[in-house]
């Protein structure tokens, strides 16, 4: 099993959030392991780190002008994309805005100055903006994913509902910011 992890997250307008347990659903329904199981709730996660017991979430309150211009702030999934590896991350690809890039890196320095060792691929310039779809593609199962998924009217948009802290560990969302 692998370890707990903590994740600052934007929730997503009603609107974009049923389009994105549609897309879950119709991967489900050809067997692709798909988000649809579960608690999930879409997402495109900003920061994310090995759990550290509350700090990060501590840190990430402990000033928010990170996220001013964060709450309501249009957003576009553009397209399908994929992490490739043993088992691949398919993914709904979103346009990254300046508002988007700058709020990312003053939260990735804000709590780089706490001490909050997040994960390398969220570091400013290795942050790819997206929002899971499916997890632990087998090899044999990219084709059918996409398949499924290439006649969705895109690009999608949206907006920003809500801003939390993922505590893996406790099972819990915080609140940092809403509309």
């Amino acid at each position: 099993m692998r370890p707990p992890v903590e994740s600052i997250e934007l929730y997503l307008n009603a609107e974009i959030e049923q389009a994105v347990r549609v897309w879950w659903q119709m991967l489900a329904d050809v067997r692709v392991s798909s988000m649809a199981h579960g608690e999930h709730t879409p997402h495109i996660t900003l920061l994310a780190a090995p759990h550290t017991g509350g700090s990060m979430l501590a840190a990430a309150r402990a000033n928010t002008s990170w996220c001013d211009g964060l709450l309501g702030a249009s957003i576009t999934l553009s397209g399908l994309g994929l992490f490739p590896g043993g088992r691949s991350v398919l993914y709904a690809s979103l346009v990254p805005t300046a508002q988007l890039l700058e709020s990312h890196a003053a939260l990735w320095q804000q709590l780089d100055r706490a001490g909050i060792e997040v994960f390398s691929t969220a570091a400013p310039q290795s942050w790819t903006p997206h929002c899971t779809l499916a997890k632990r593609l087998r090899s044999e199962d990219v084709g059918a994913a996409c398949a499924q998924l290439i006649h969705v009217p895109w690009p999608v948009h949206g907006h920003v509902s809500r801003v939390i802290h993922w505590d893996g560990a406790a099972r819990v969302v915080n609140e940092i910011a809403s509309i």
